[in-house]
């Protein structure tokens, strides 16, 4: 009958030390997936670095919630998360917390991508108006899809929108933006998180705001 070699010495520490990583990665997924699961998904928004044309007259920033479907959480995603998914809004260290923990049916999704793209252009310095004027600049985003699925231990999160750039009656530019990110079912509801959390940051930043801004006349 043959035996299994004996592990030297230095071949059990690095055995011990390789359990012991895996260990530390698996606490730290663990702790993702517990918040998650009961303080609410997290997403957290990272502005690019970009330099954006400003112009000398405030931006008014419109959001305009356009889904067909306002459902956010997928039949798979649904019977794992209920209710209770998206509870605050992060930006780096400070989060904007949205009262009550609601669950996504009563999110105000148009608040949180009215304040990501906020954040983008105030990385440039450009002001932001808070009410309406005759021919003044308007960043407008029309919602069109955003939602968080999970199939066959894969999660799927998607975010679109149409972005339009106007000054007065005269339409700037205009962009329809797409995208998706998997993520496999490593830190569960975490997982899930990181997938919606990362198609967000990818949608919001993906806007050609250079583009746009650079077609503003003083």
């Amino acid at each position: 009958m043959n035996r299994l070699p004996a592990l030297k010495f230095p071949q059990i520490i690095g055995v011990t030390c390789l359990l012991f990583s895996v260990g530390l990665s698996g606490c730290a997924g663990l702790s993702q997936q517990m918040r998650a699961t009961y303080s609410g998904i997290k997403i957290e928004y990272k502005t690019p670095i970009e330099t954006l044309p400003v112009p000398k007259s405030p931006v008014q920033i419109v959001v305009k919630d356009e889904r067909l479907d306002r459902e956010v959480l997928g039949p798979g995603a649904k019977s794992s998360f209920g209710s209770r998914a998206l509870g605050f809004f992060a930006f780096g260290i400070a989060s904007l917390a949205i009262p009550g923990e609601p669950s996504f049916q009563e999110t105000d999704l148009e608040g949180i991508f009215r304040k990501a793209f906020s954040e983008r252009l105030k990385t440039s310095n450009i002001p932001i108006a808070a009410e309406s004027a005759g021919d003044q600049i308007v960043l407008e985003v029309l919602i069109r899809h955003f939602n968080l699925n999970f199939n066959w231990g894969k999660w799927l999160g998607k975010a679109g929108y149409v972005l339009r750039v106007r000054k007065g009656a005269t339409l700037l530019c205009e962009e329809s933006i797409s995208e998706q990110v998997t993520r496999g079912n490593m830190w569960g509801y975490g997982s899930g998180e990181c997938a919606l959390s990362e198609v967000f940051v990818k949608a919001v930043n993906r806007a050609n705001l250079a583009s746009c801004f650079s077609n503003t006349k003083d």
